[in-house]
């Protein structure tokens, strides 16, 4: 016996995504194989709130190549391939790993920017704040509802122990929102 009756197996993704650059880029494309506990698990892609500053290239499910849309829903055991800047990499990886229900530390805030369609309640699913009773509010609605008149780029609210920001505000609408993340040292 090998030891590893009950355990899952890992398994080899059914390809790899390959690029080669003659310059340095700020980007990094890291792959996941979703864990069934994870929260992306069982979610649309327009549904995890991921910052703009990562996307997904591309989803692999067995020997099948899944072109991302917004509807495309992640399963688990899917592989998850996903561009994203350097710095926000902690965040996106707690999408793909299994949930951990106590955060250690040492602790240190990451401010992310956030599209304001997203809603509160997929915020409280992805990274585990609760801004506001209601889930289906979006982040750019609690923004003007909260600031009023003194909405403008660069305004911030508390919404529990959370700061957002307006970081982008067109037409007197929030498109753009600074969320401050915690994250484990």
């Amino acid at each position: 016996m090998d030891g590893s009756l009950g355990r899952r197996r890992a398994t080899r993704p059914p390809l790899t995504l390959e690029i080669n650059s003659i310059r340095h880029l700020d980007g990094d494309i890291v792959e996941y194989r979703v864990e069934p506990t994870a929260p992306a698990a069982g979610r649309k892609v327009r549904e995890l709130a991921l910052p703009e500053t990562a996307l997904i290239a591309m989803i692999a499910r067995g020997d099948e190549v899944i072109p991302p849309r917004g509807r495309t829903l992640i399963q688990s055991d899917d592989y998850v391939f996903v561009v994203m800047k350097p710095d926000v990499r902690p965040v996106v990886d707690r999408m793909f790993s299994p949930r951990r229900t106590v955060p250690g530390g040492p602790f240190k805030f990451l401010e992310l920017p956030i599209d304001a369609r997203t809603r509160v309640g997929d915020l409280e699913n992805f990274y585990g704040v609760h801004l506001d009773p209601d889930p289906a509010r979006t982040l750019g609605d609690l923004m003007s509802e909260r600031l009023g008149d003194e909405l403008e780029e660069g305004a911030e609210i508390l919404a529990g122990d959370i700061r957002l920001a307006a970081r982008r505000v067109v037409d007197g609408k929030v498109e753009l929102v600074g969320v401050e993340i915690l994250l484990e040292g």
